[in-house]
């Protein structure tokens, strides 16, 4: 009886949250797999251990948080807000290297070197990796703040 009563005081937009970082697990799951099997993403030269290493932080990441949304715990979300702290820290810190050449990105200015890392030189090479940290950390503050205000509502549901 009362798991039907906790289970209904979830709001909606915490359901929400609950499936999607479920997905993100299942997704992460895929990446190193999708990774082997992508003809493009070989060209990058990235190592397989790289690939596996961001894909089990992701799902360390997204499996706390999925938990916490799940159970409702406030001891969980609250390390679940501490969390999205730090990883909000990093996305204005990523926001923060791609400002100087948001400009050229933002024309699509980018290199041609963009399909072949290795032949980028160093100026390229820069704007390349501005766009890409632009690309990680815009969704991610945007997913943190959305993720802050369920976190709250959640947190406020079990008072």
């Amino acid at each position: 009886m009362t798991n039907d009563r906790q289970q209904n005081s979830k709001s909606l937009l915490v359901r929400i949250l609950q499936y999607f970082y479920l997905v993100i697990v299942i997704a992460a799951l895929a990446l190193p797999f999708l990774y082997q099997q992508q003809s493009f993403a070989k060209s990058l030269g990235f190592p397989s251990q790289l690939i596996w290493a961001v894909a089990l932080v992701i799902i360390f990441y997204a499996l706390l948080l999925f938990v916490s949304f799940l159970t409702q715990n406030s001891t969980l979300l609250i390390l679940s807000l501490v969390l999205i702290f730090f990883t909000t820290i990093l996305g204005l810190v990523l926001l923060t290297i791609a400002f100087p050449n948001l400009k050229e990105i933002l024309e699509g200015n980018l290199p041609s070197c963009i399909n072949n890392l290795g032949s980028c030189n160093f100026k390229d090479g820069i704007i390349v990796a501005s766009a890409a940290a632009l690309a990680v950390a815009v969704p991610l503050l945007v997913l943190n703040i959305i993720t802050i205000v369920g976190a709250v509502k959640a947190i406020a549901s079990n008072d």
